[in-house]
């Protein structure tokens, strides 16, 4: 086993933090004045850079002053109310609710078909009605998802809402 070295704990403190506060859906902005401003201070790579190494010499620092003080470092300090999920019970319970709502959504779907199934029904296909009723699900949660986390919708959808 290979003993990880100062350099590989800085890379990967460094790794961590610069996507610490990274969102799903966050982007880069396309338009470097976002805001619109007259004035705009632009920061260049050099000082990103430099406050990155700034940030790591603290960030070293303040673990060696905790380290002499006889106290955990911050990020390995237990937290409370926390605690570990295993891996195979997170993949048990997401195929339990993936064959639930497939067995569940075969039942609407049927049971909607033969809602729609008559003598006489203007209709020829009969899985015409659940097609569309699903379609109109997945449309308005599409939607919704969108709207919620301030994304643009797809372009099918935008084309479609002219």
């Amino acid at each position: 086993m290979r003993r990880r070295g100062l350099k590989d704990n800085i890379a990967d403190e460094l790794q961590q933090h610069n996507y610490a506060n990274l969102g799903e859906t966050s982007t880069v902005s396309p338009v470097q004045n976002p805001d619109e401003e007259p004035i705009r201070r632009f920061i260049s790579l050099e000082q990103v850079r430099s406050q990155e190494q700034e940030f790591a010499r603290e960030q070293k620092l303040q673990r060696r002053q905790s380290l002499a003080e006889g106290r955990p470092p911050e990020h390995e300090k237990p937290e409370e109310g926390k605690f570990e999920v295993s891996r195979f019970a997170t993949q048990l319970y997401t195929i339990s609710y993936l064959v639930l709502f497939s067995i569940l959504g075969t039942l609407a779907r049927l049971g909607l078909q033969a809602l729609t199934t008559y003598p006489g029904t203007p209709v020829i296909f009969p899985s015409l009605w659940p097609n569309f009723a699903g379609s109109l699900i997945m449309g308005s949660s599409l939607k919704t998802a969108c709207s919620s986390a301030n994304t643009p919708l797809p372009t099918t959808a935008i084309l479609l809402q002219r």
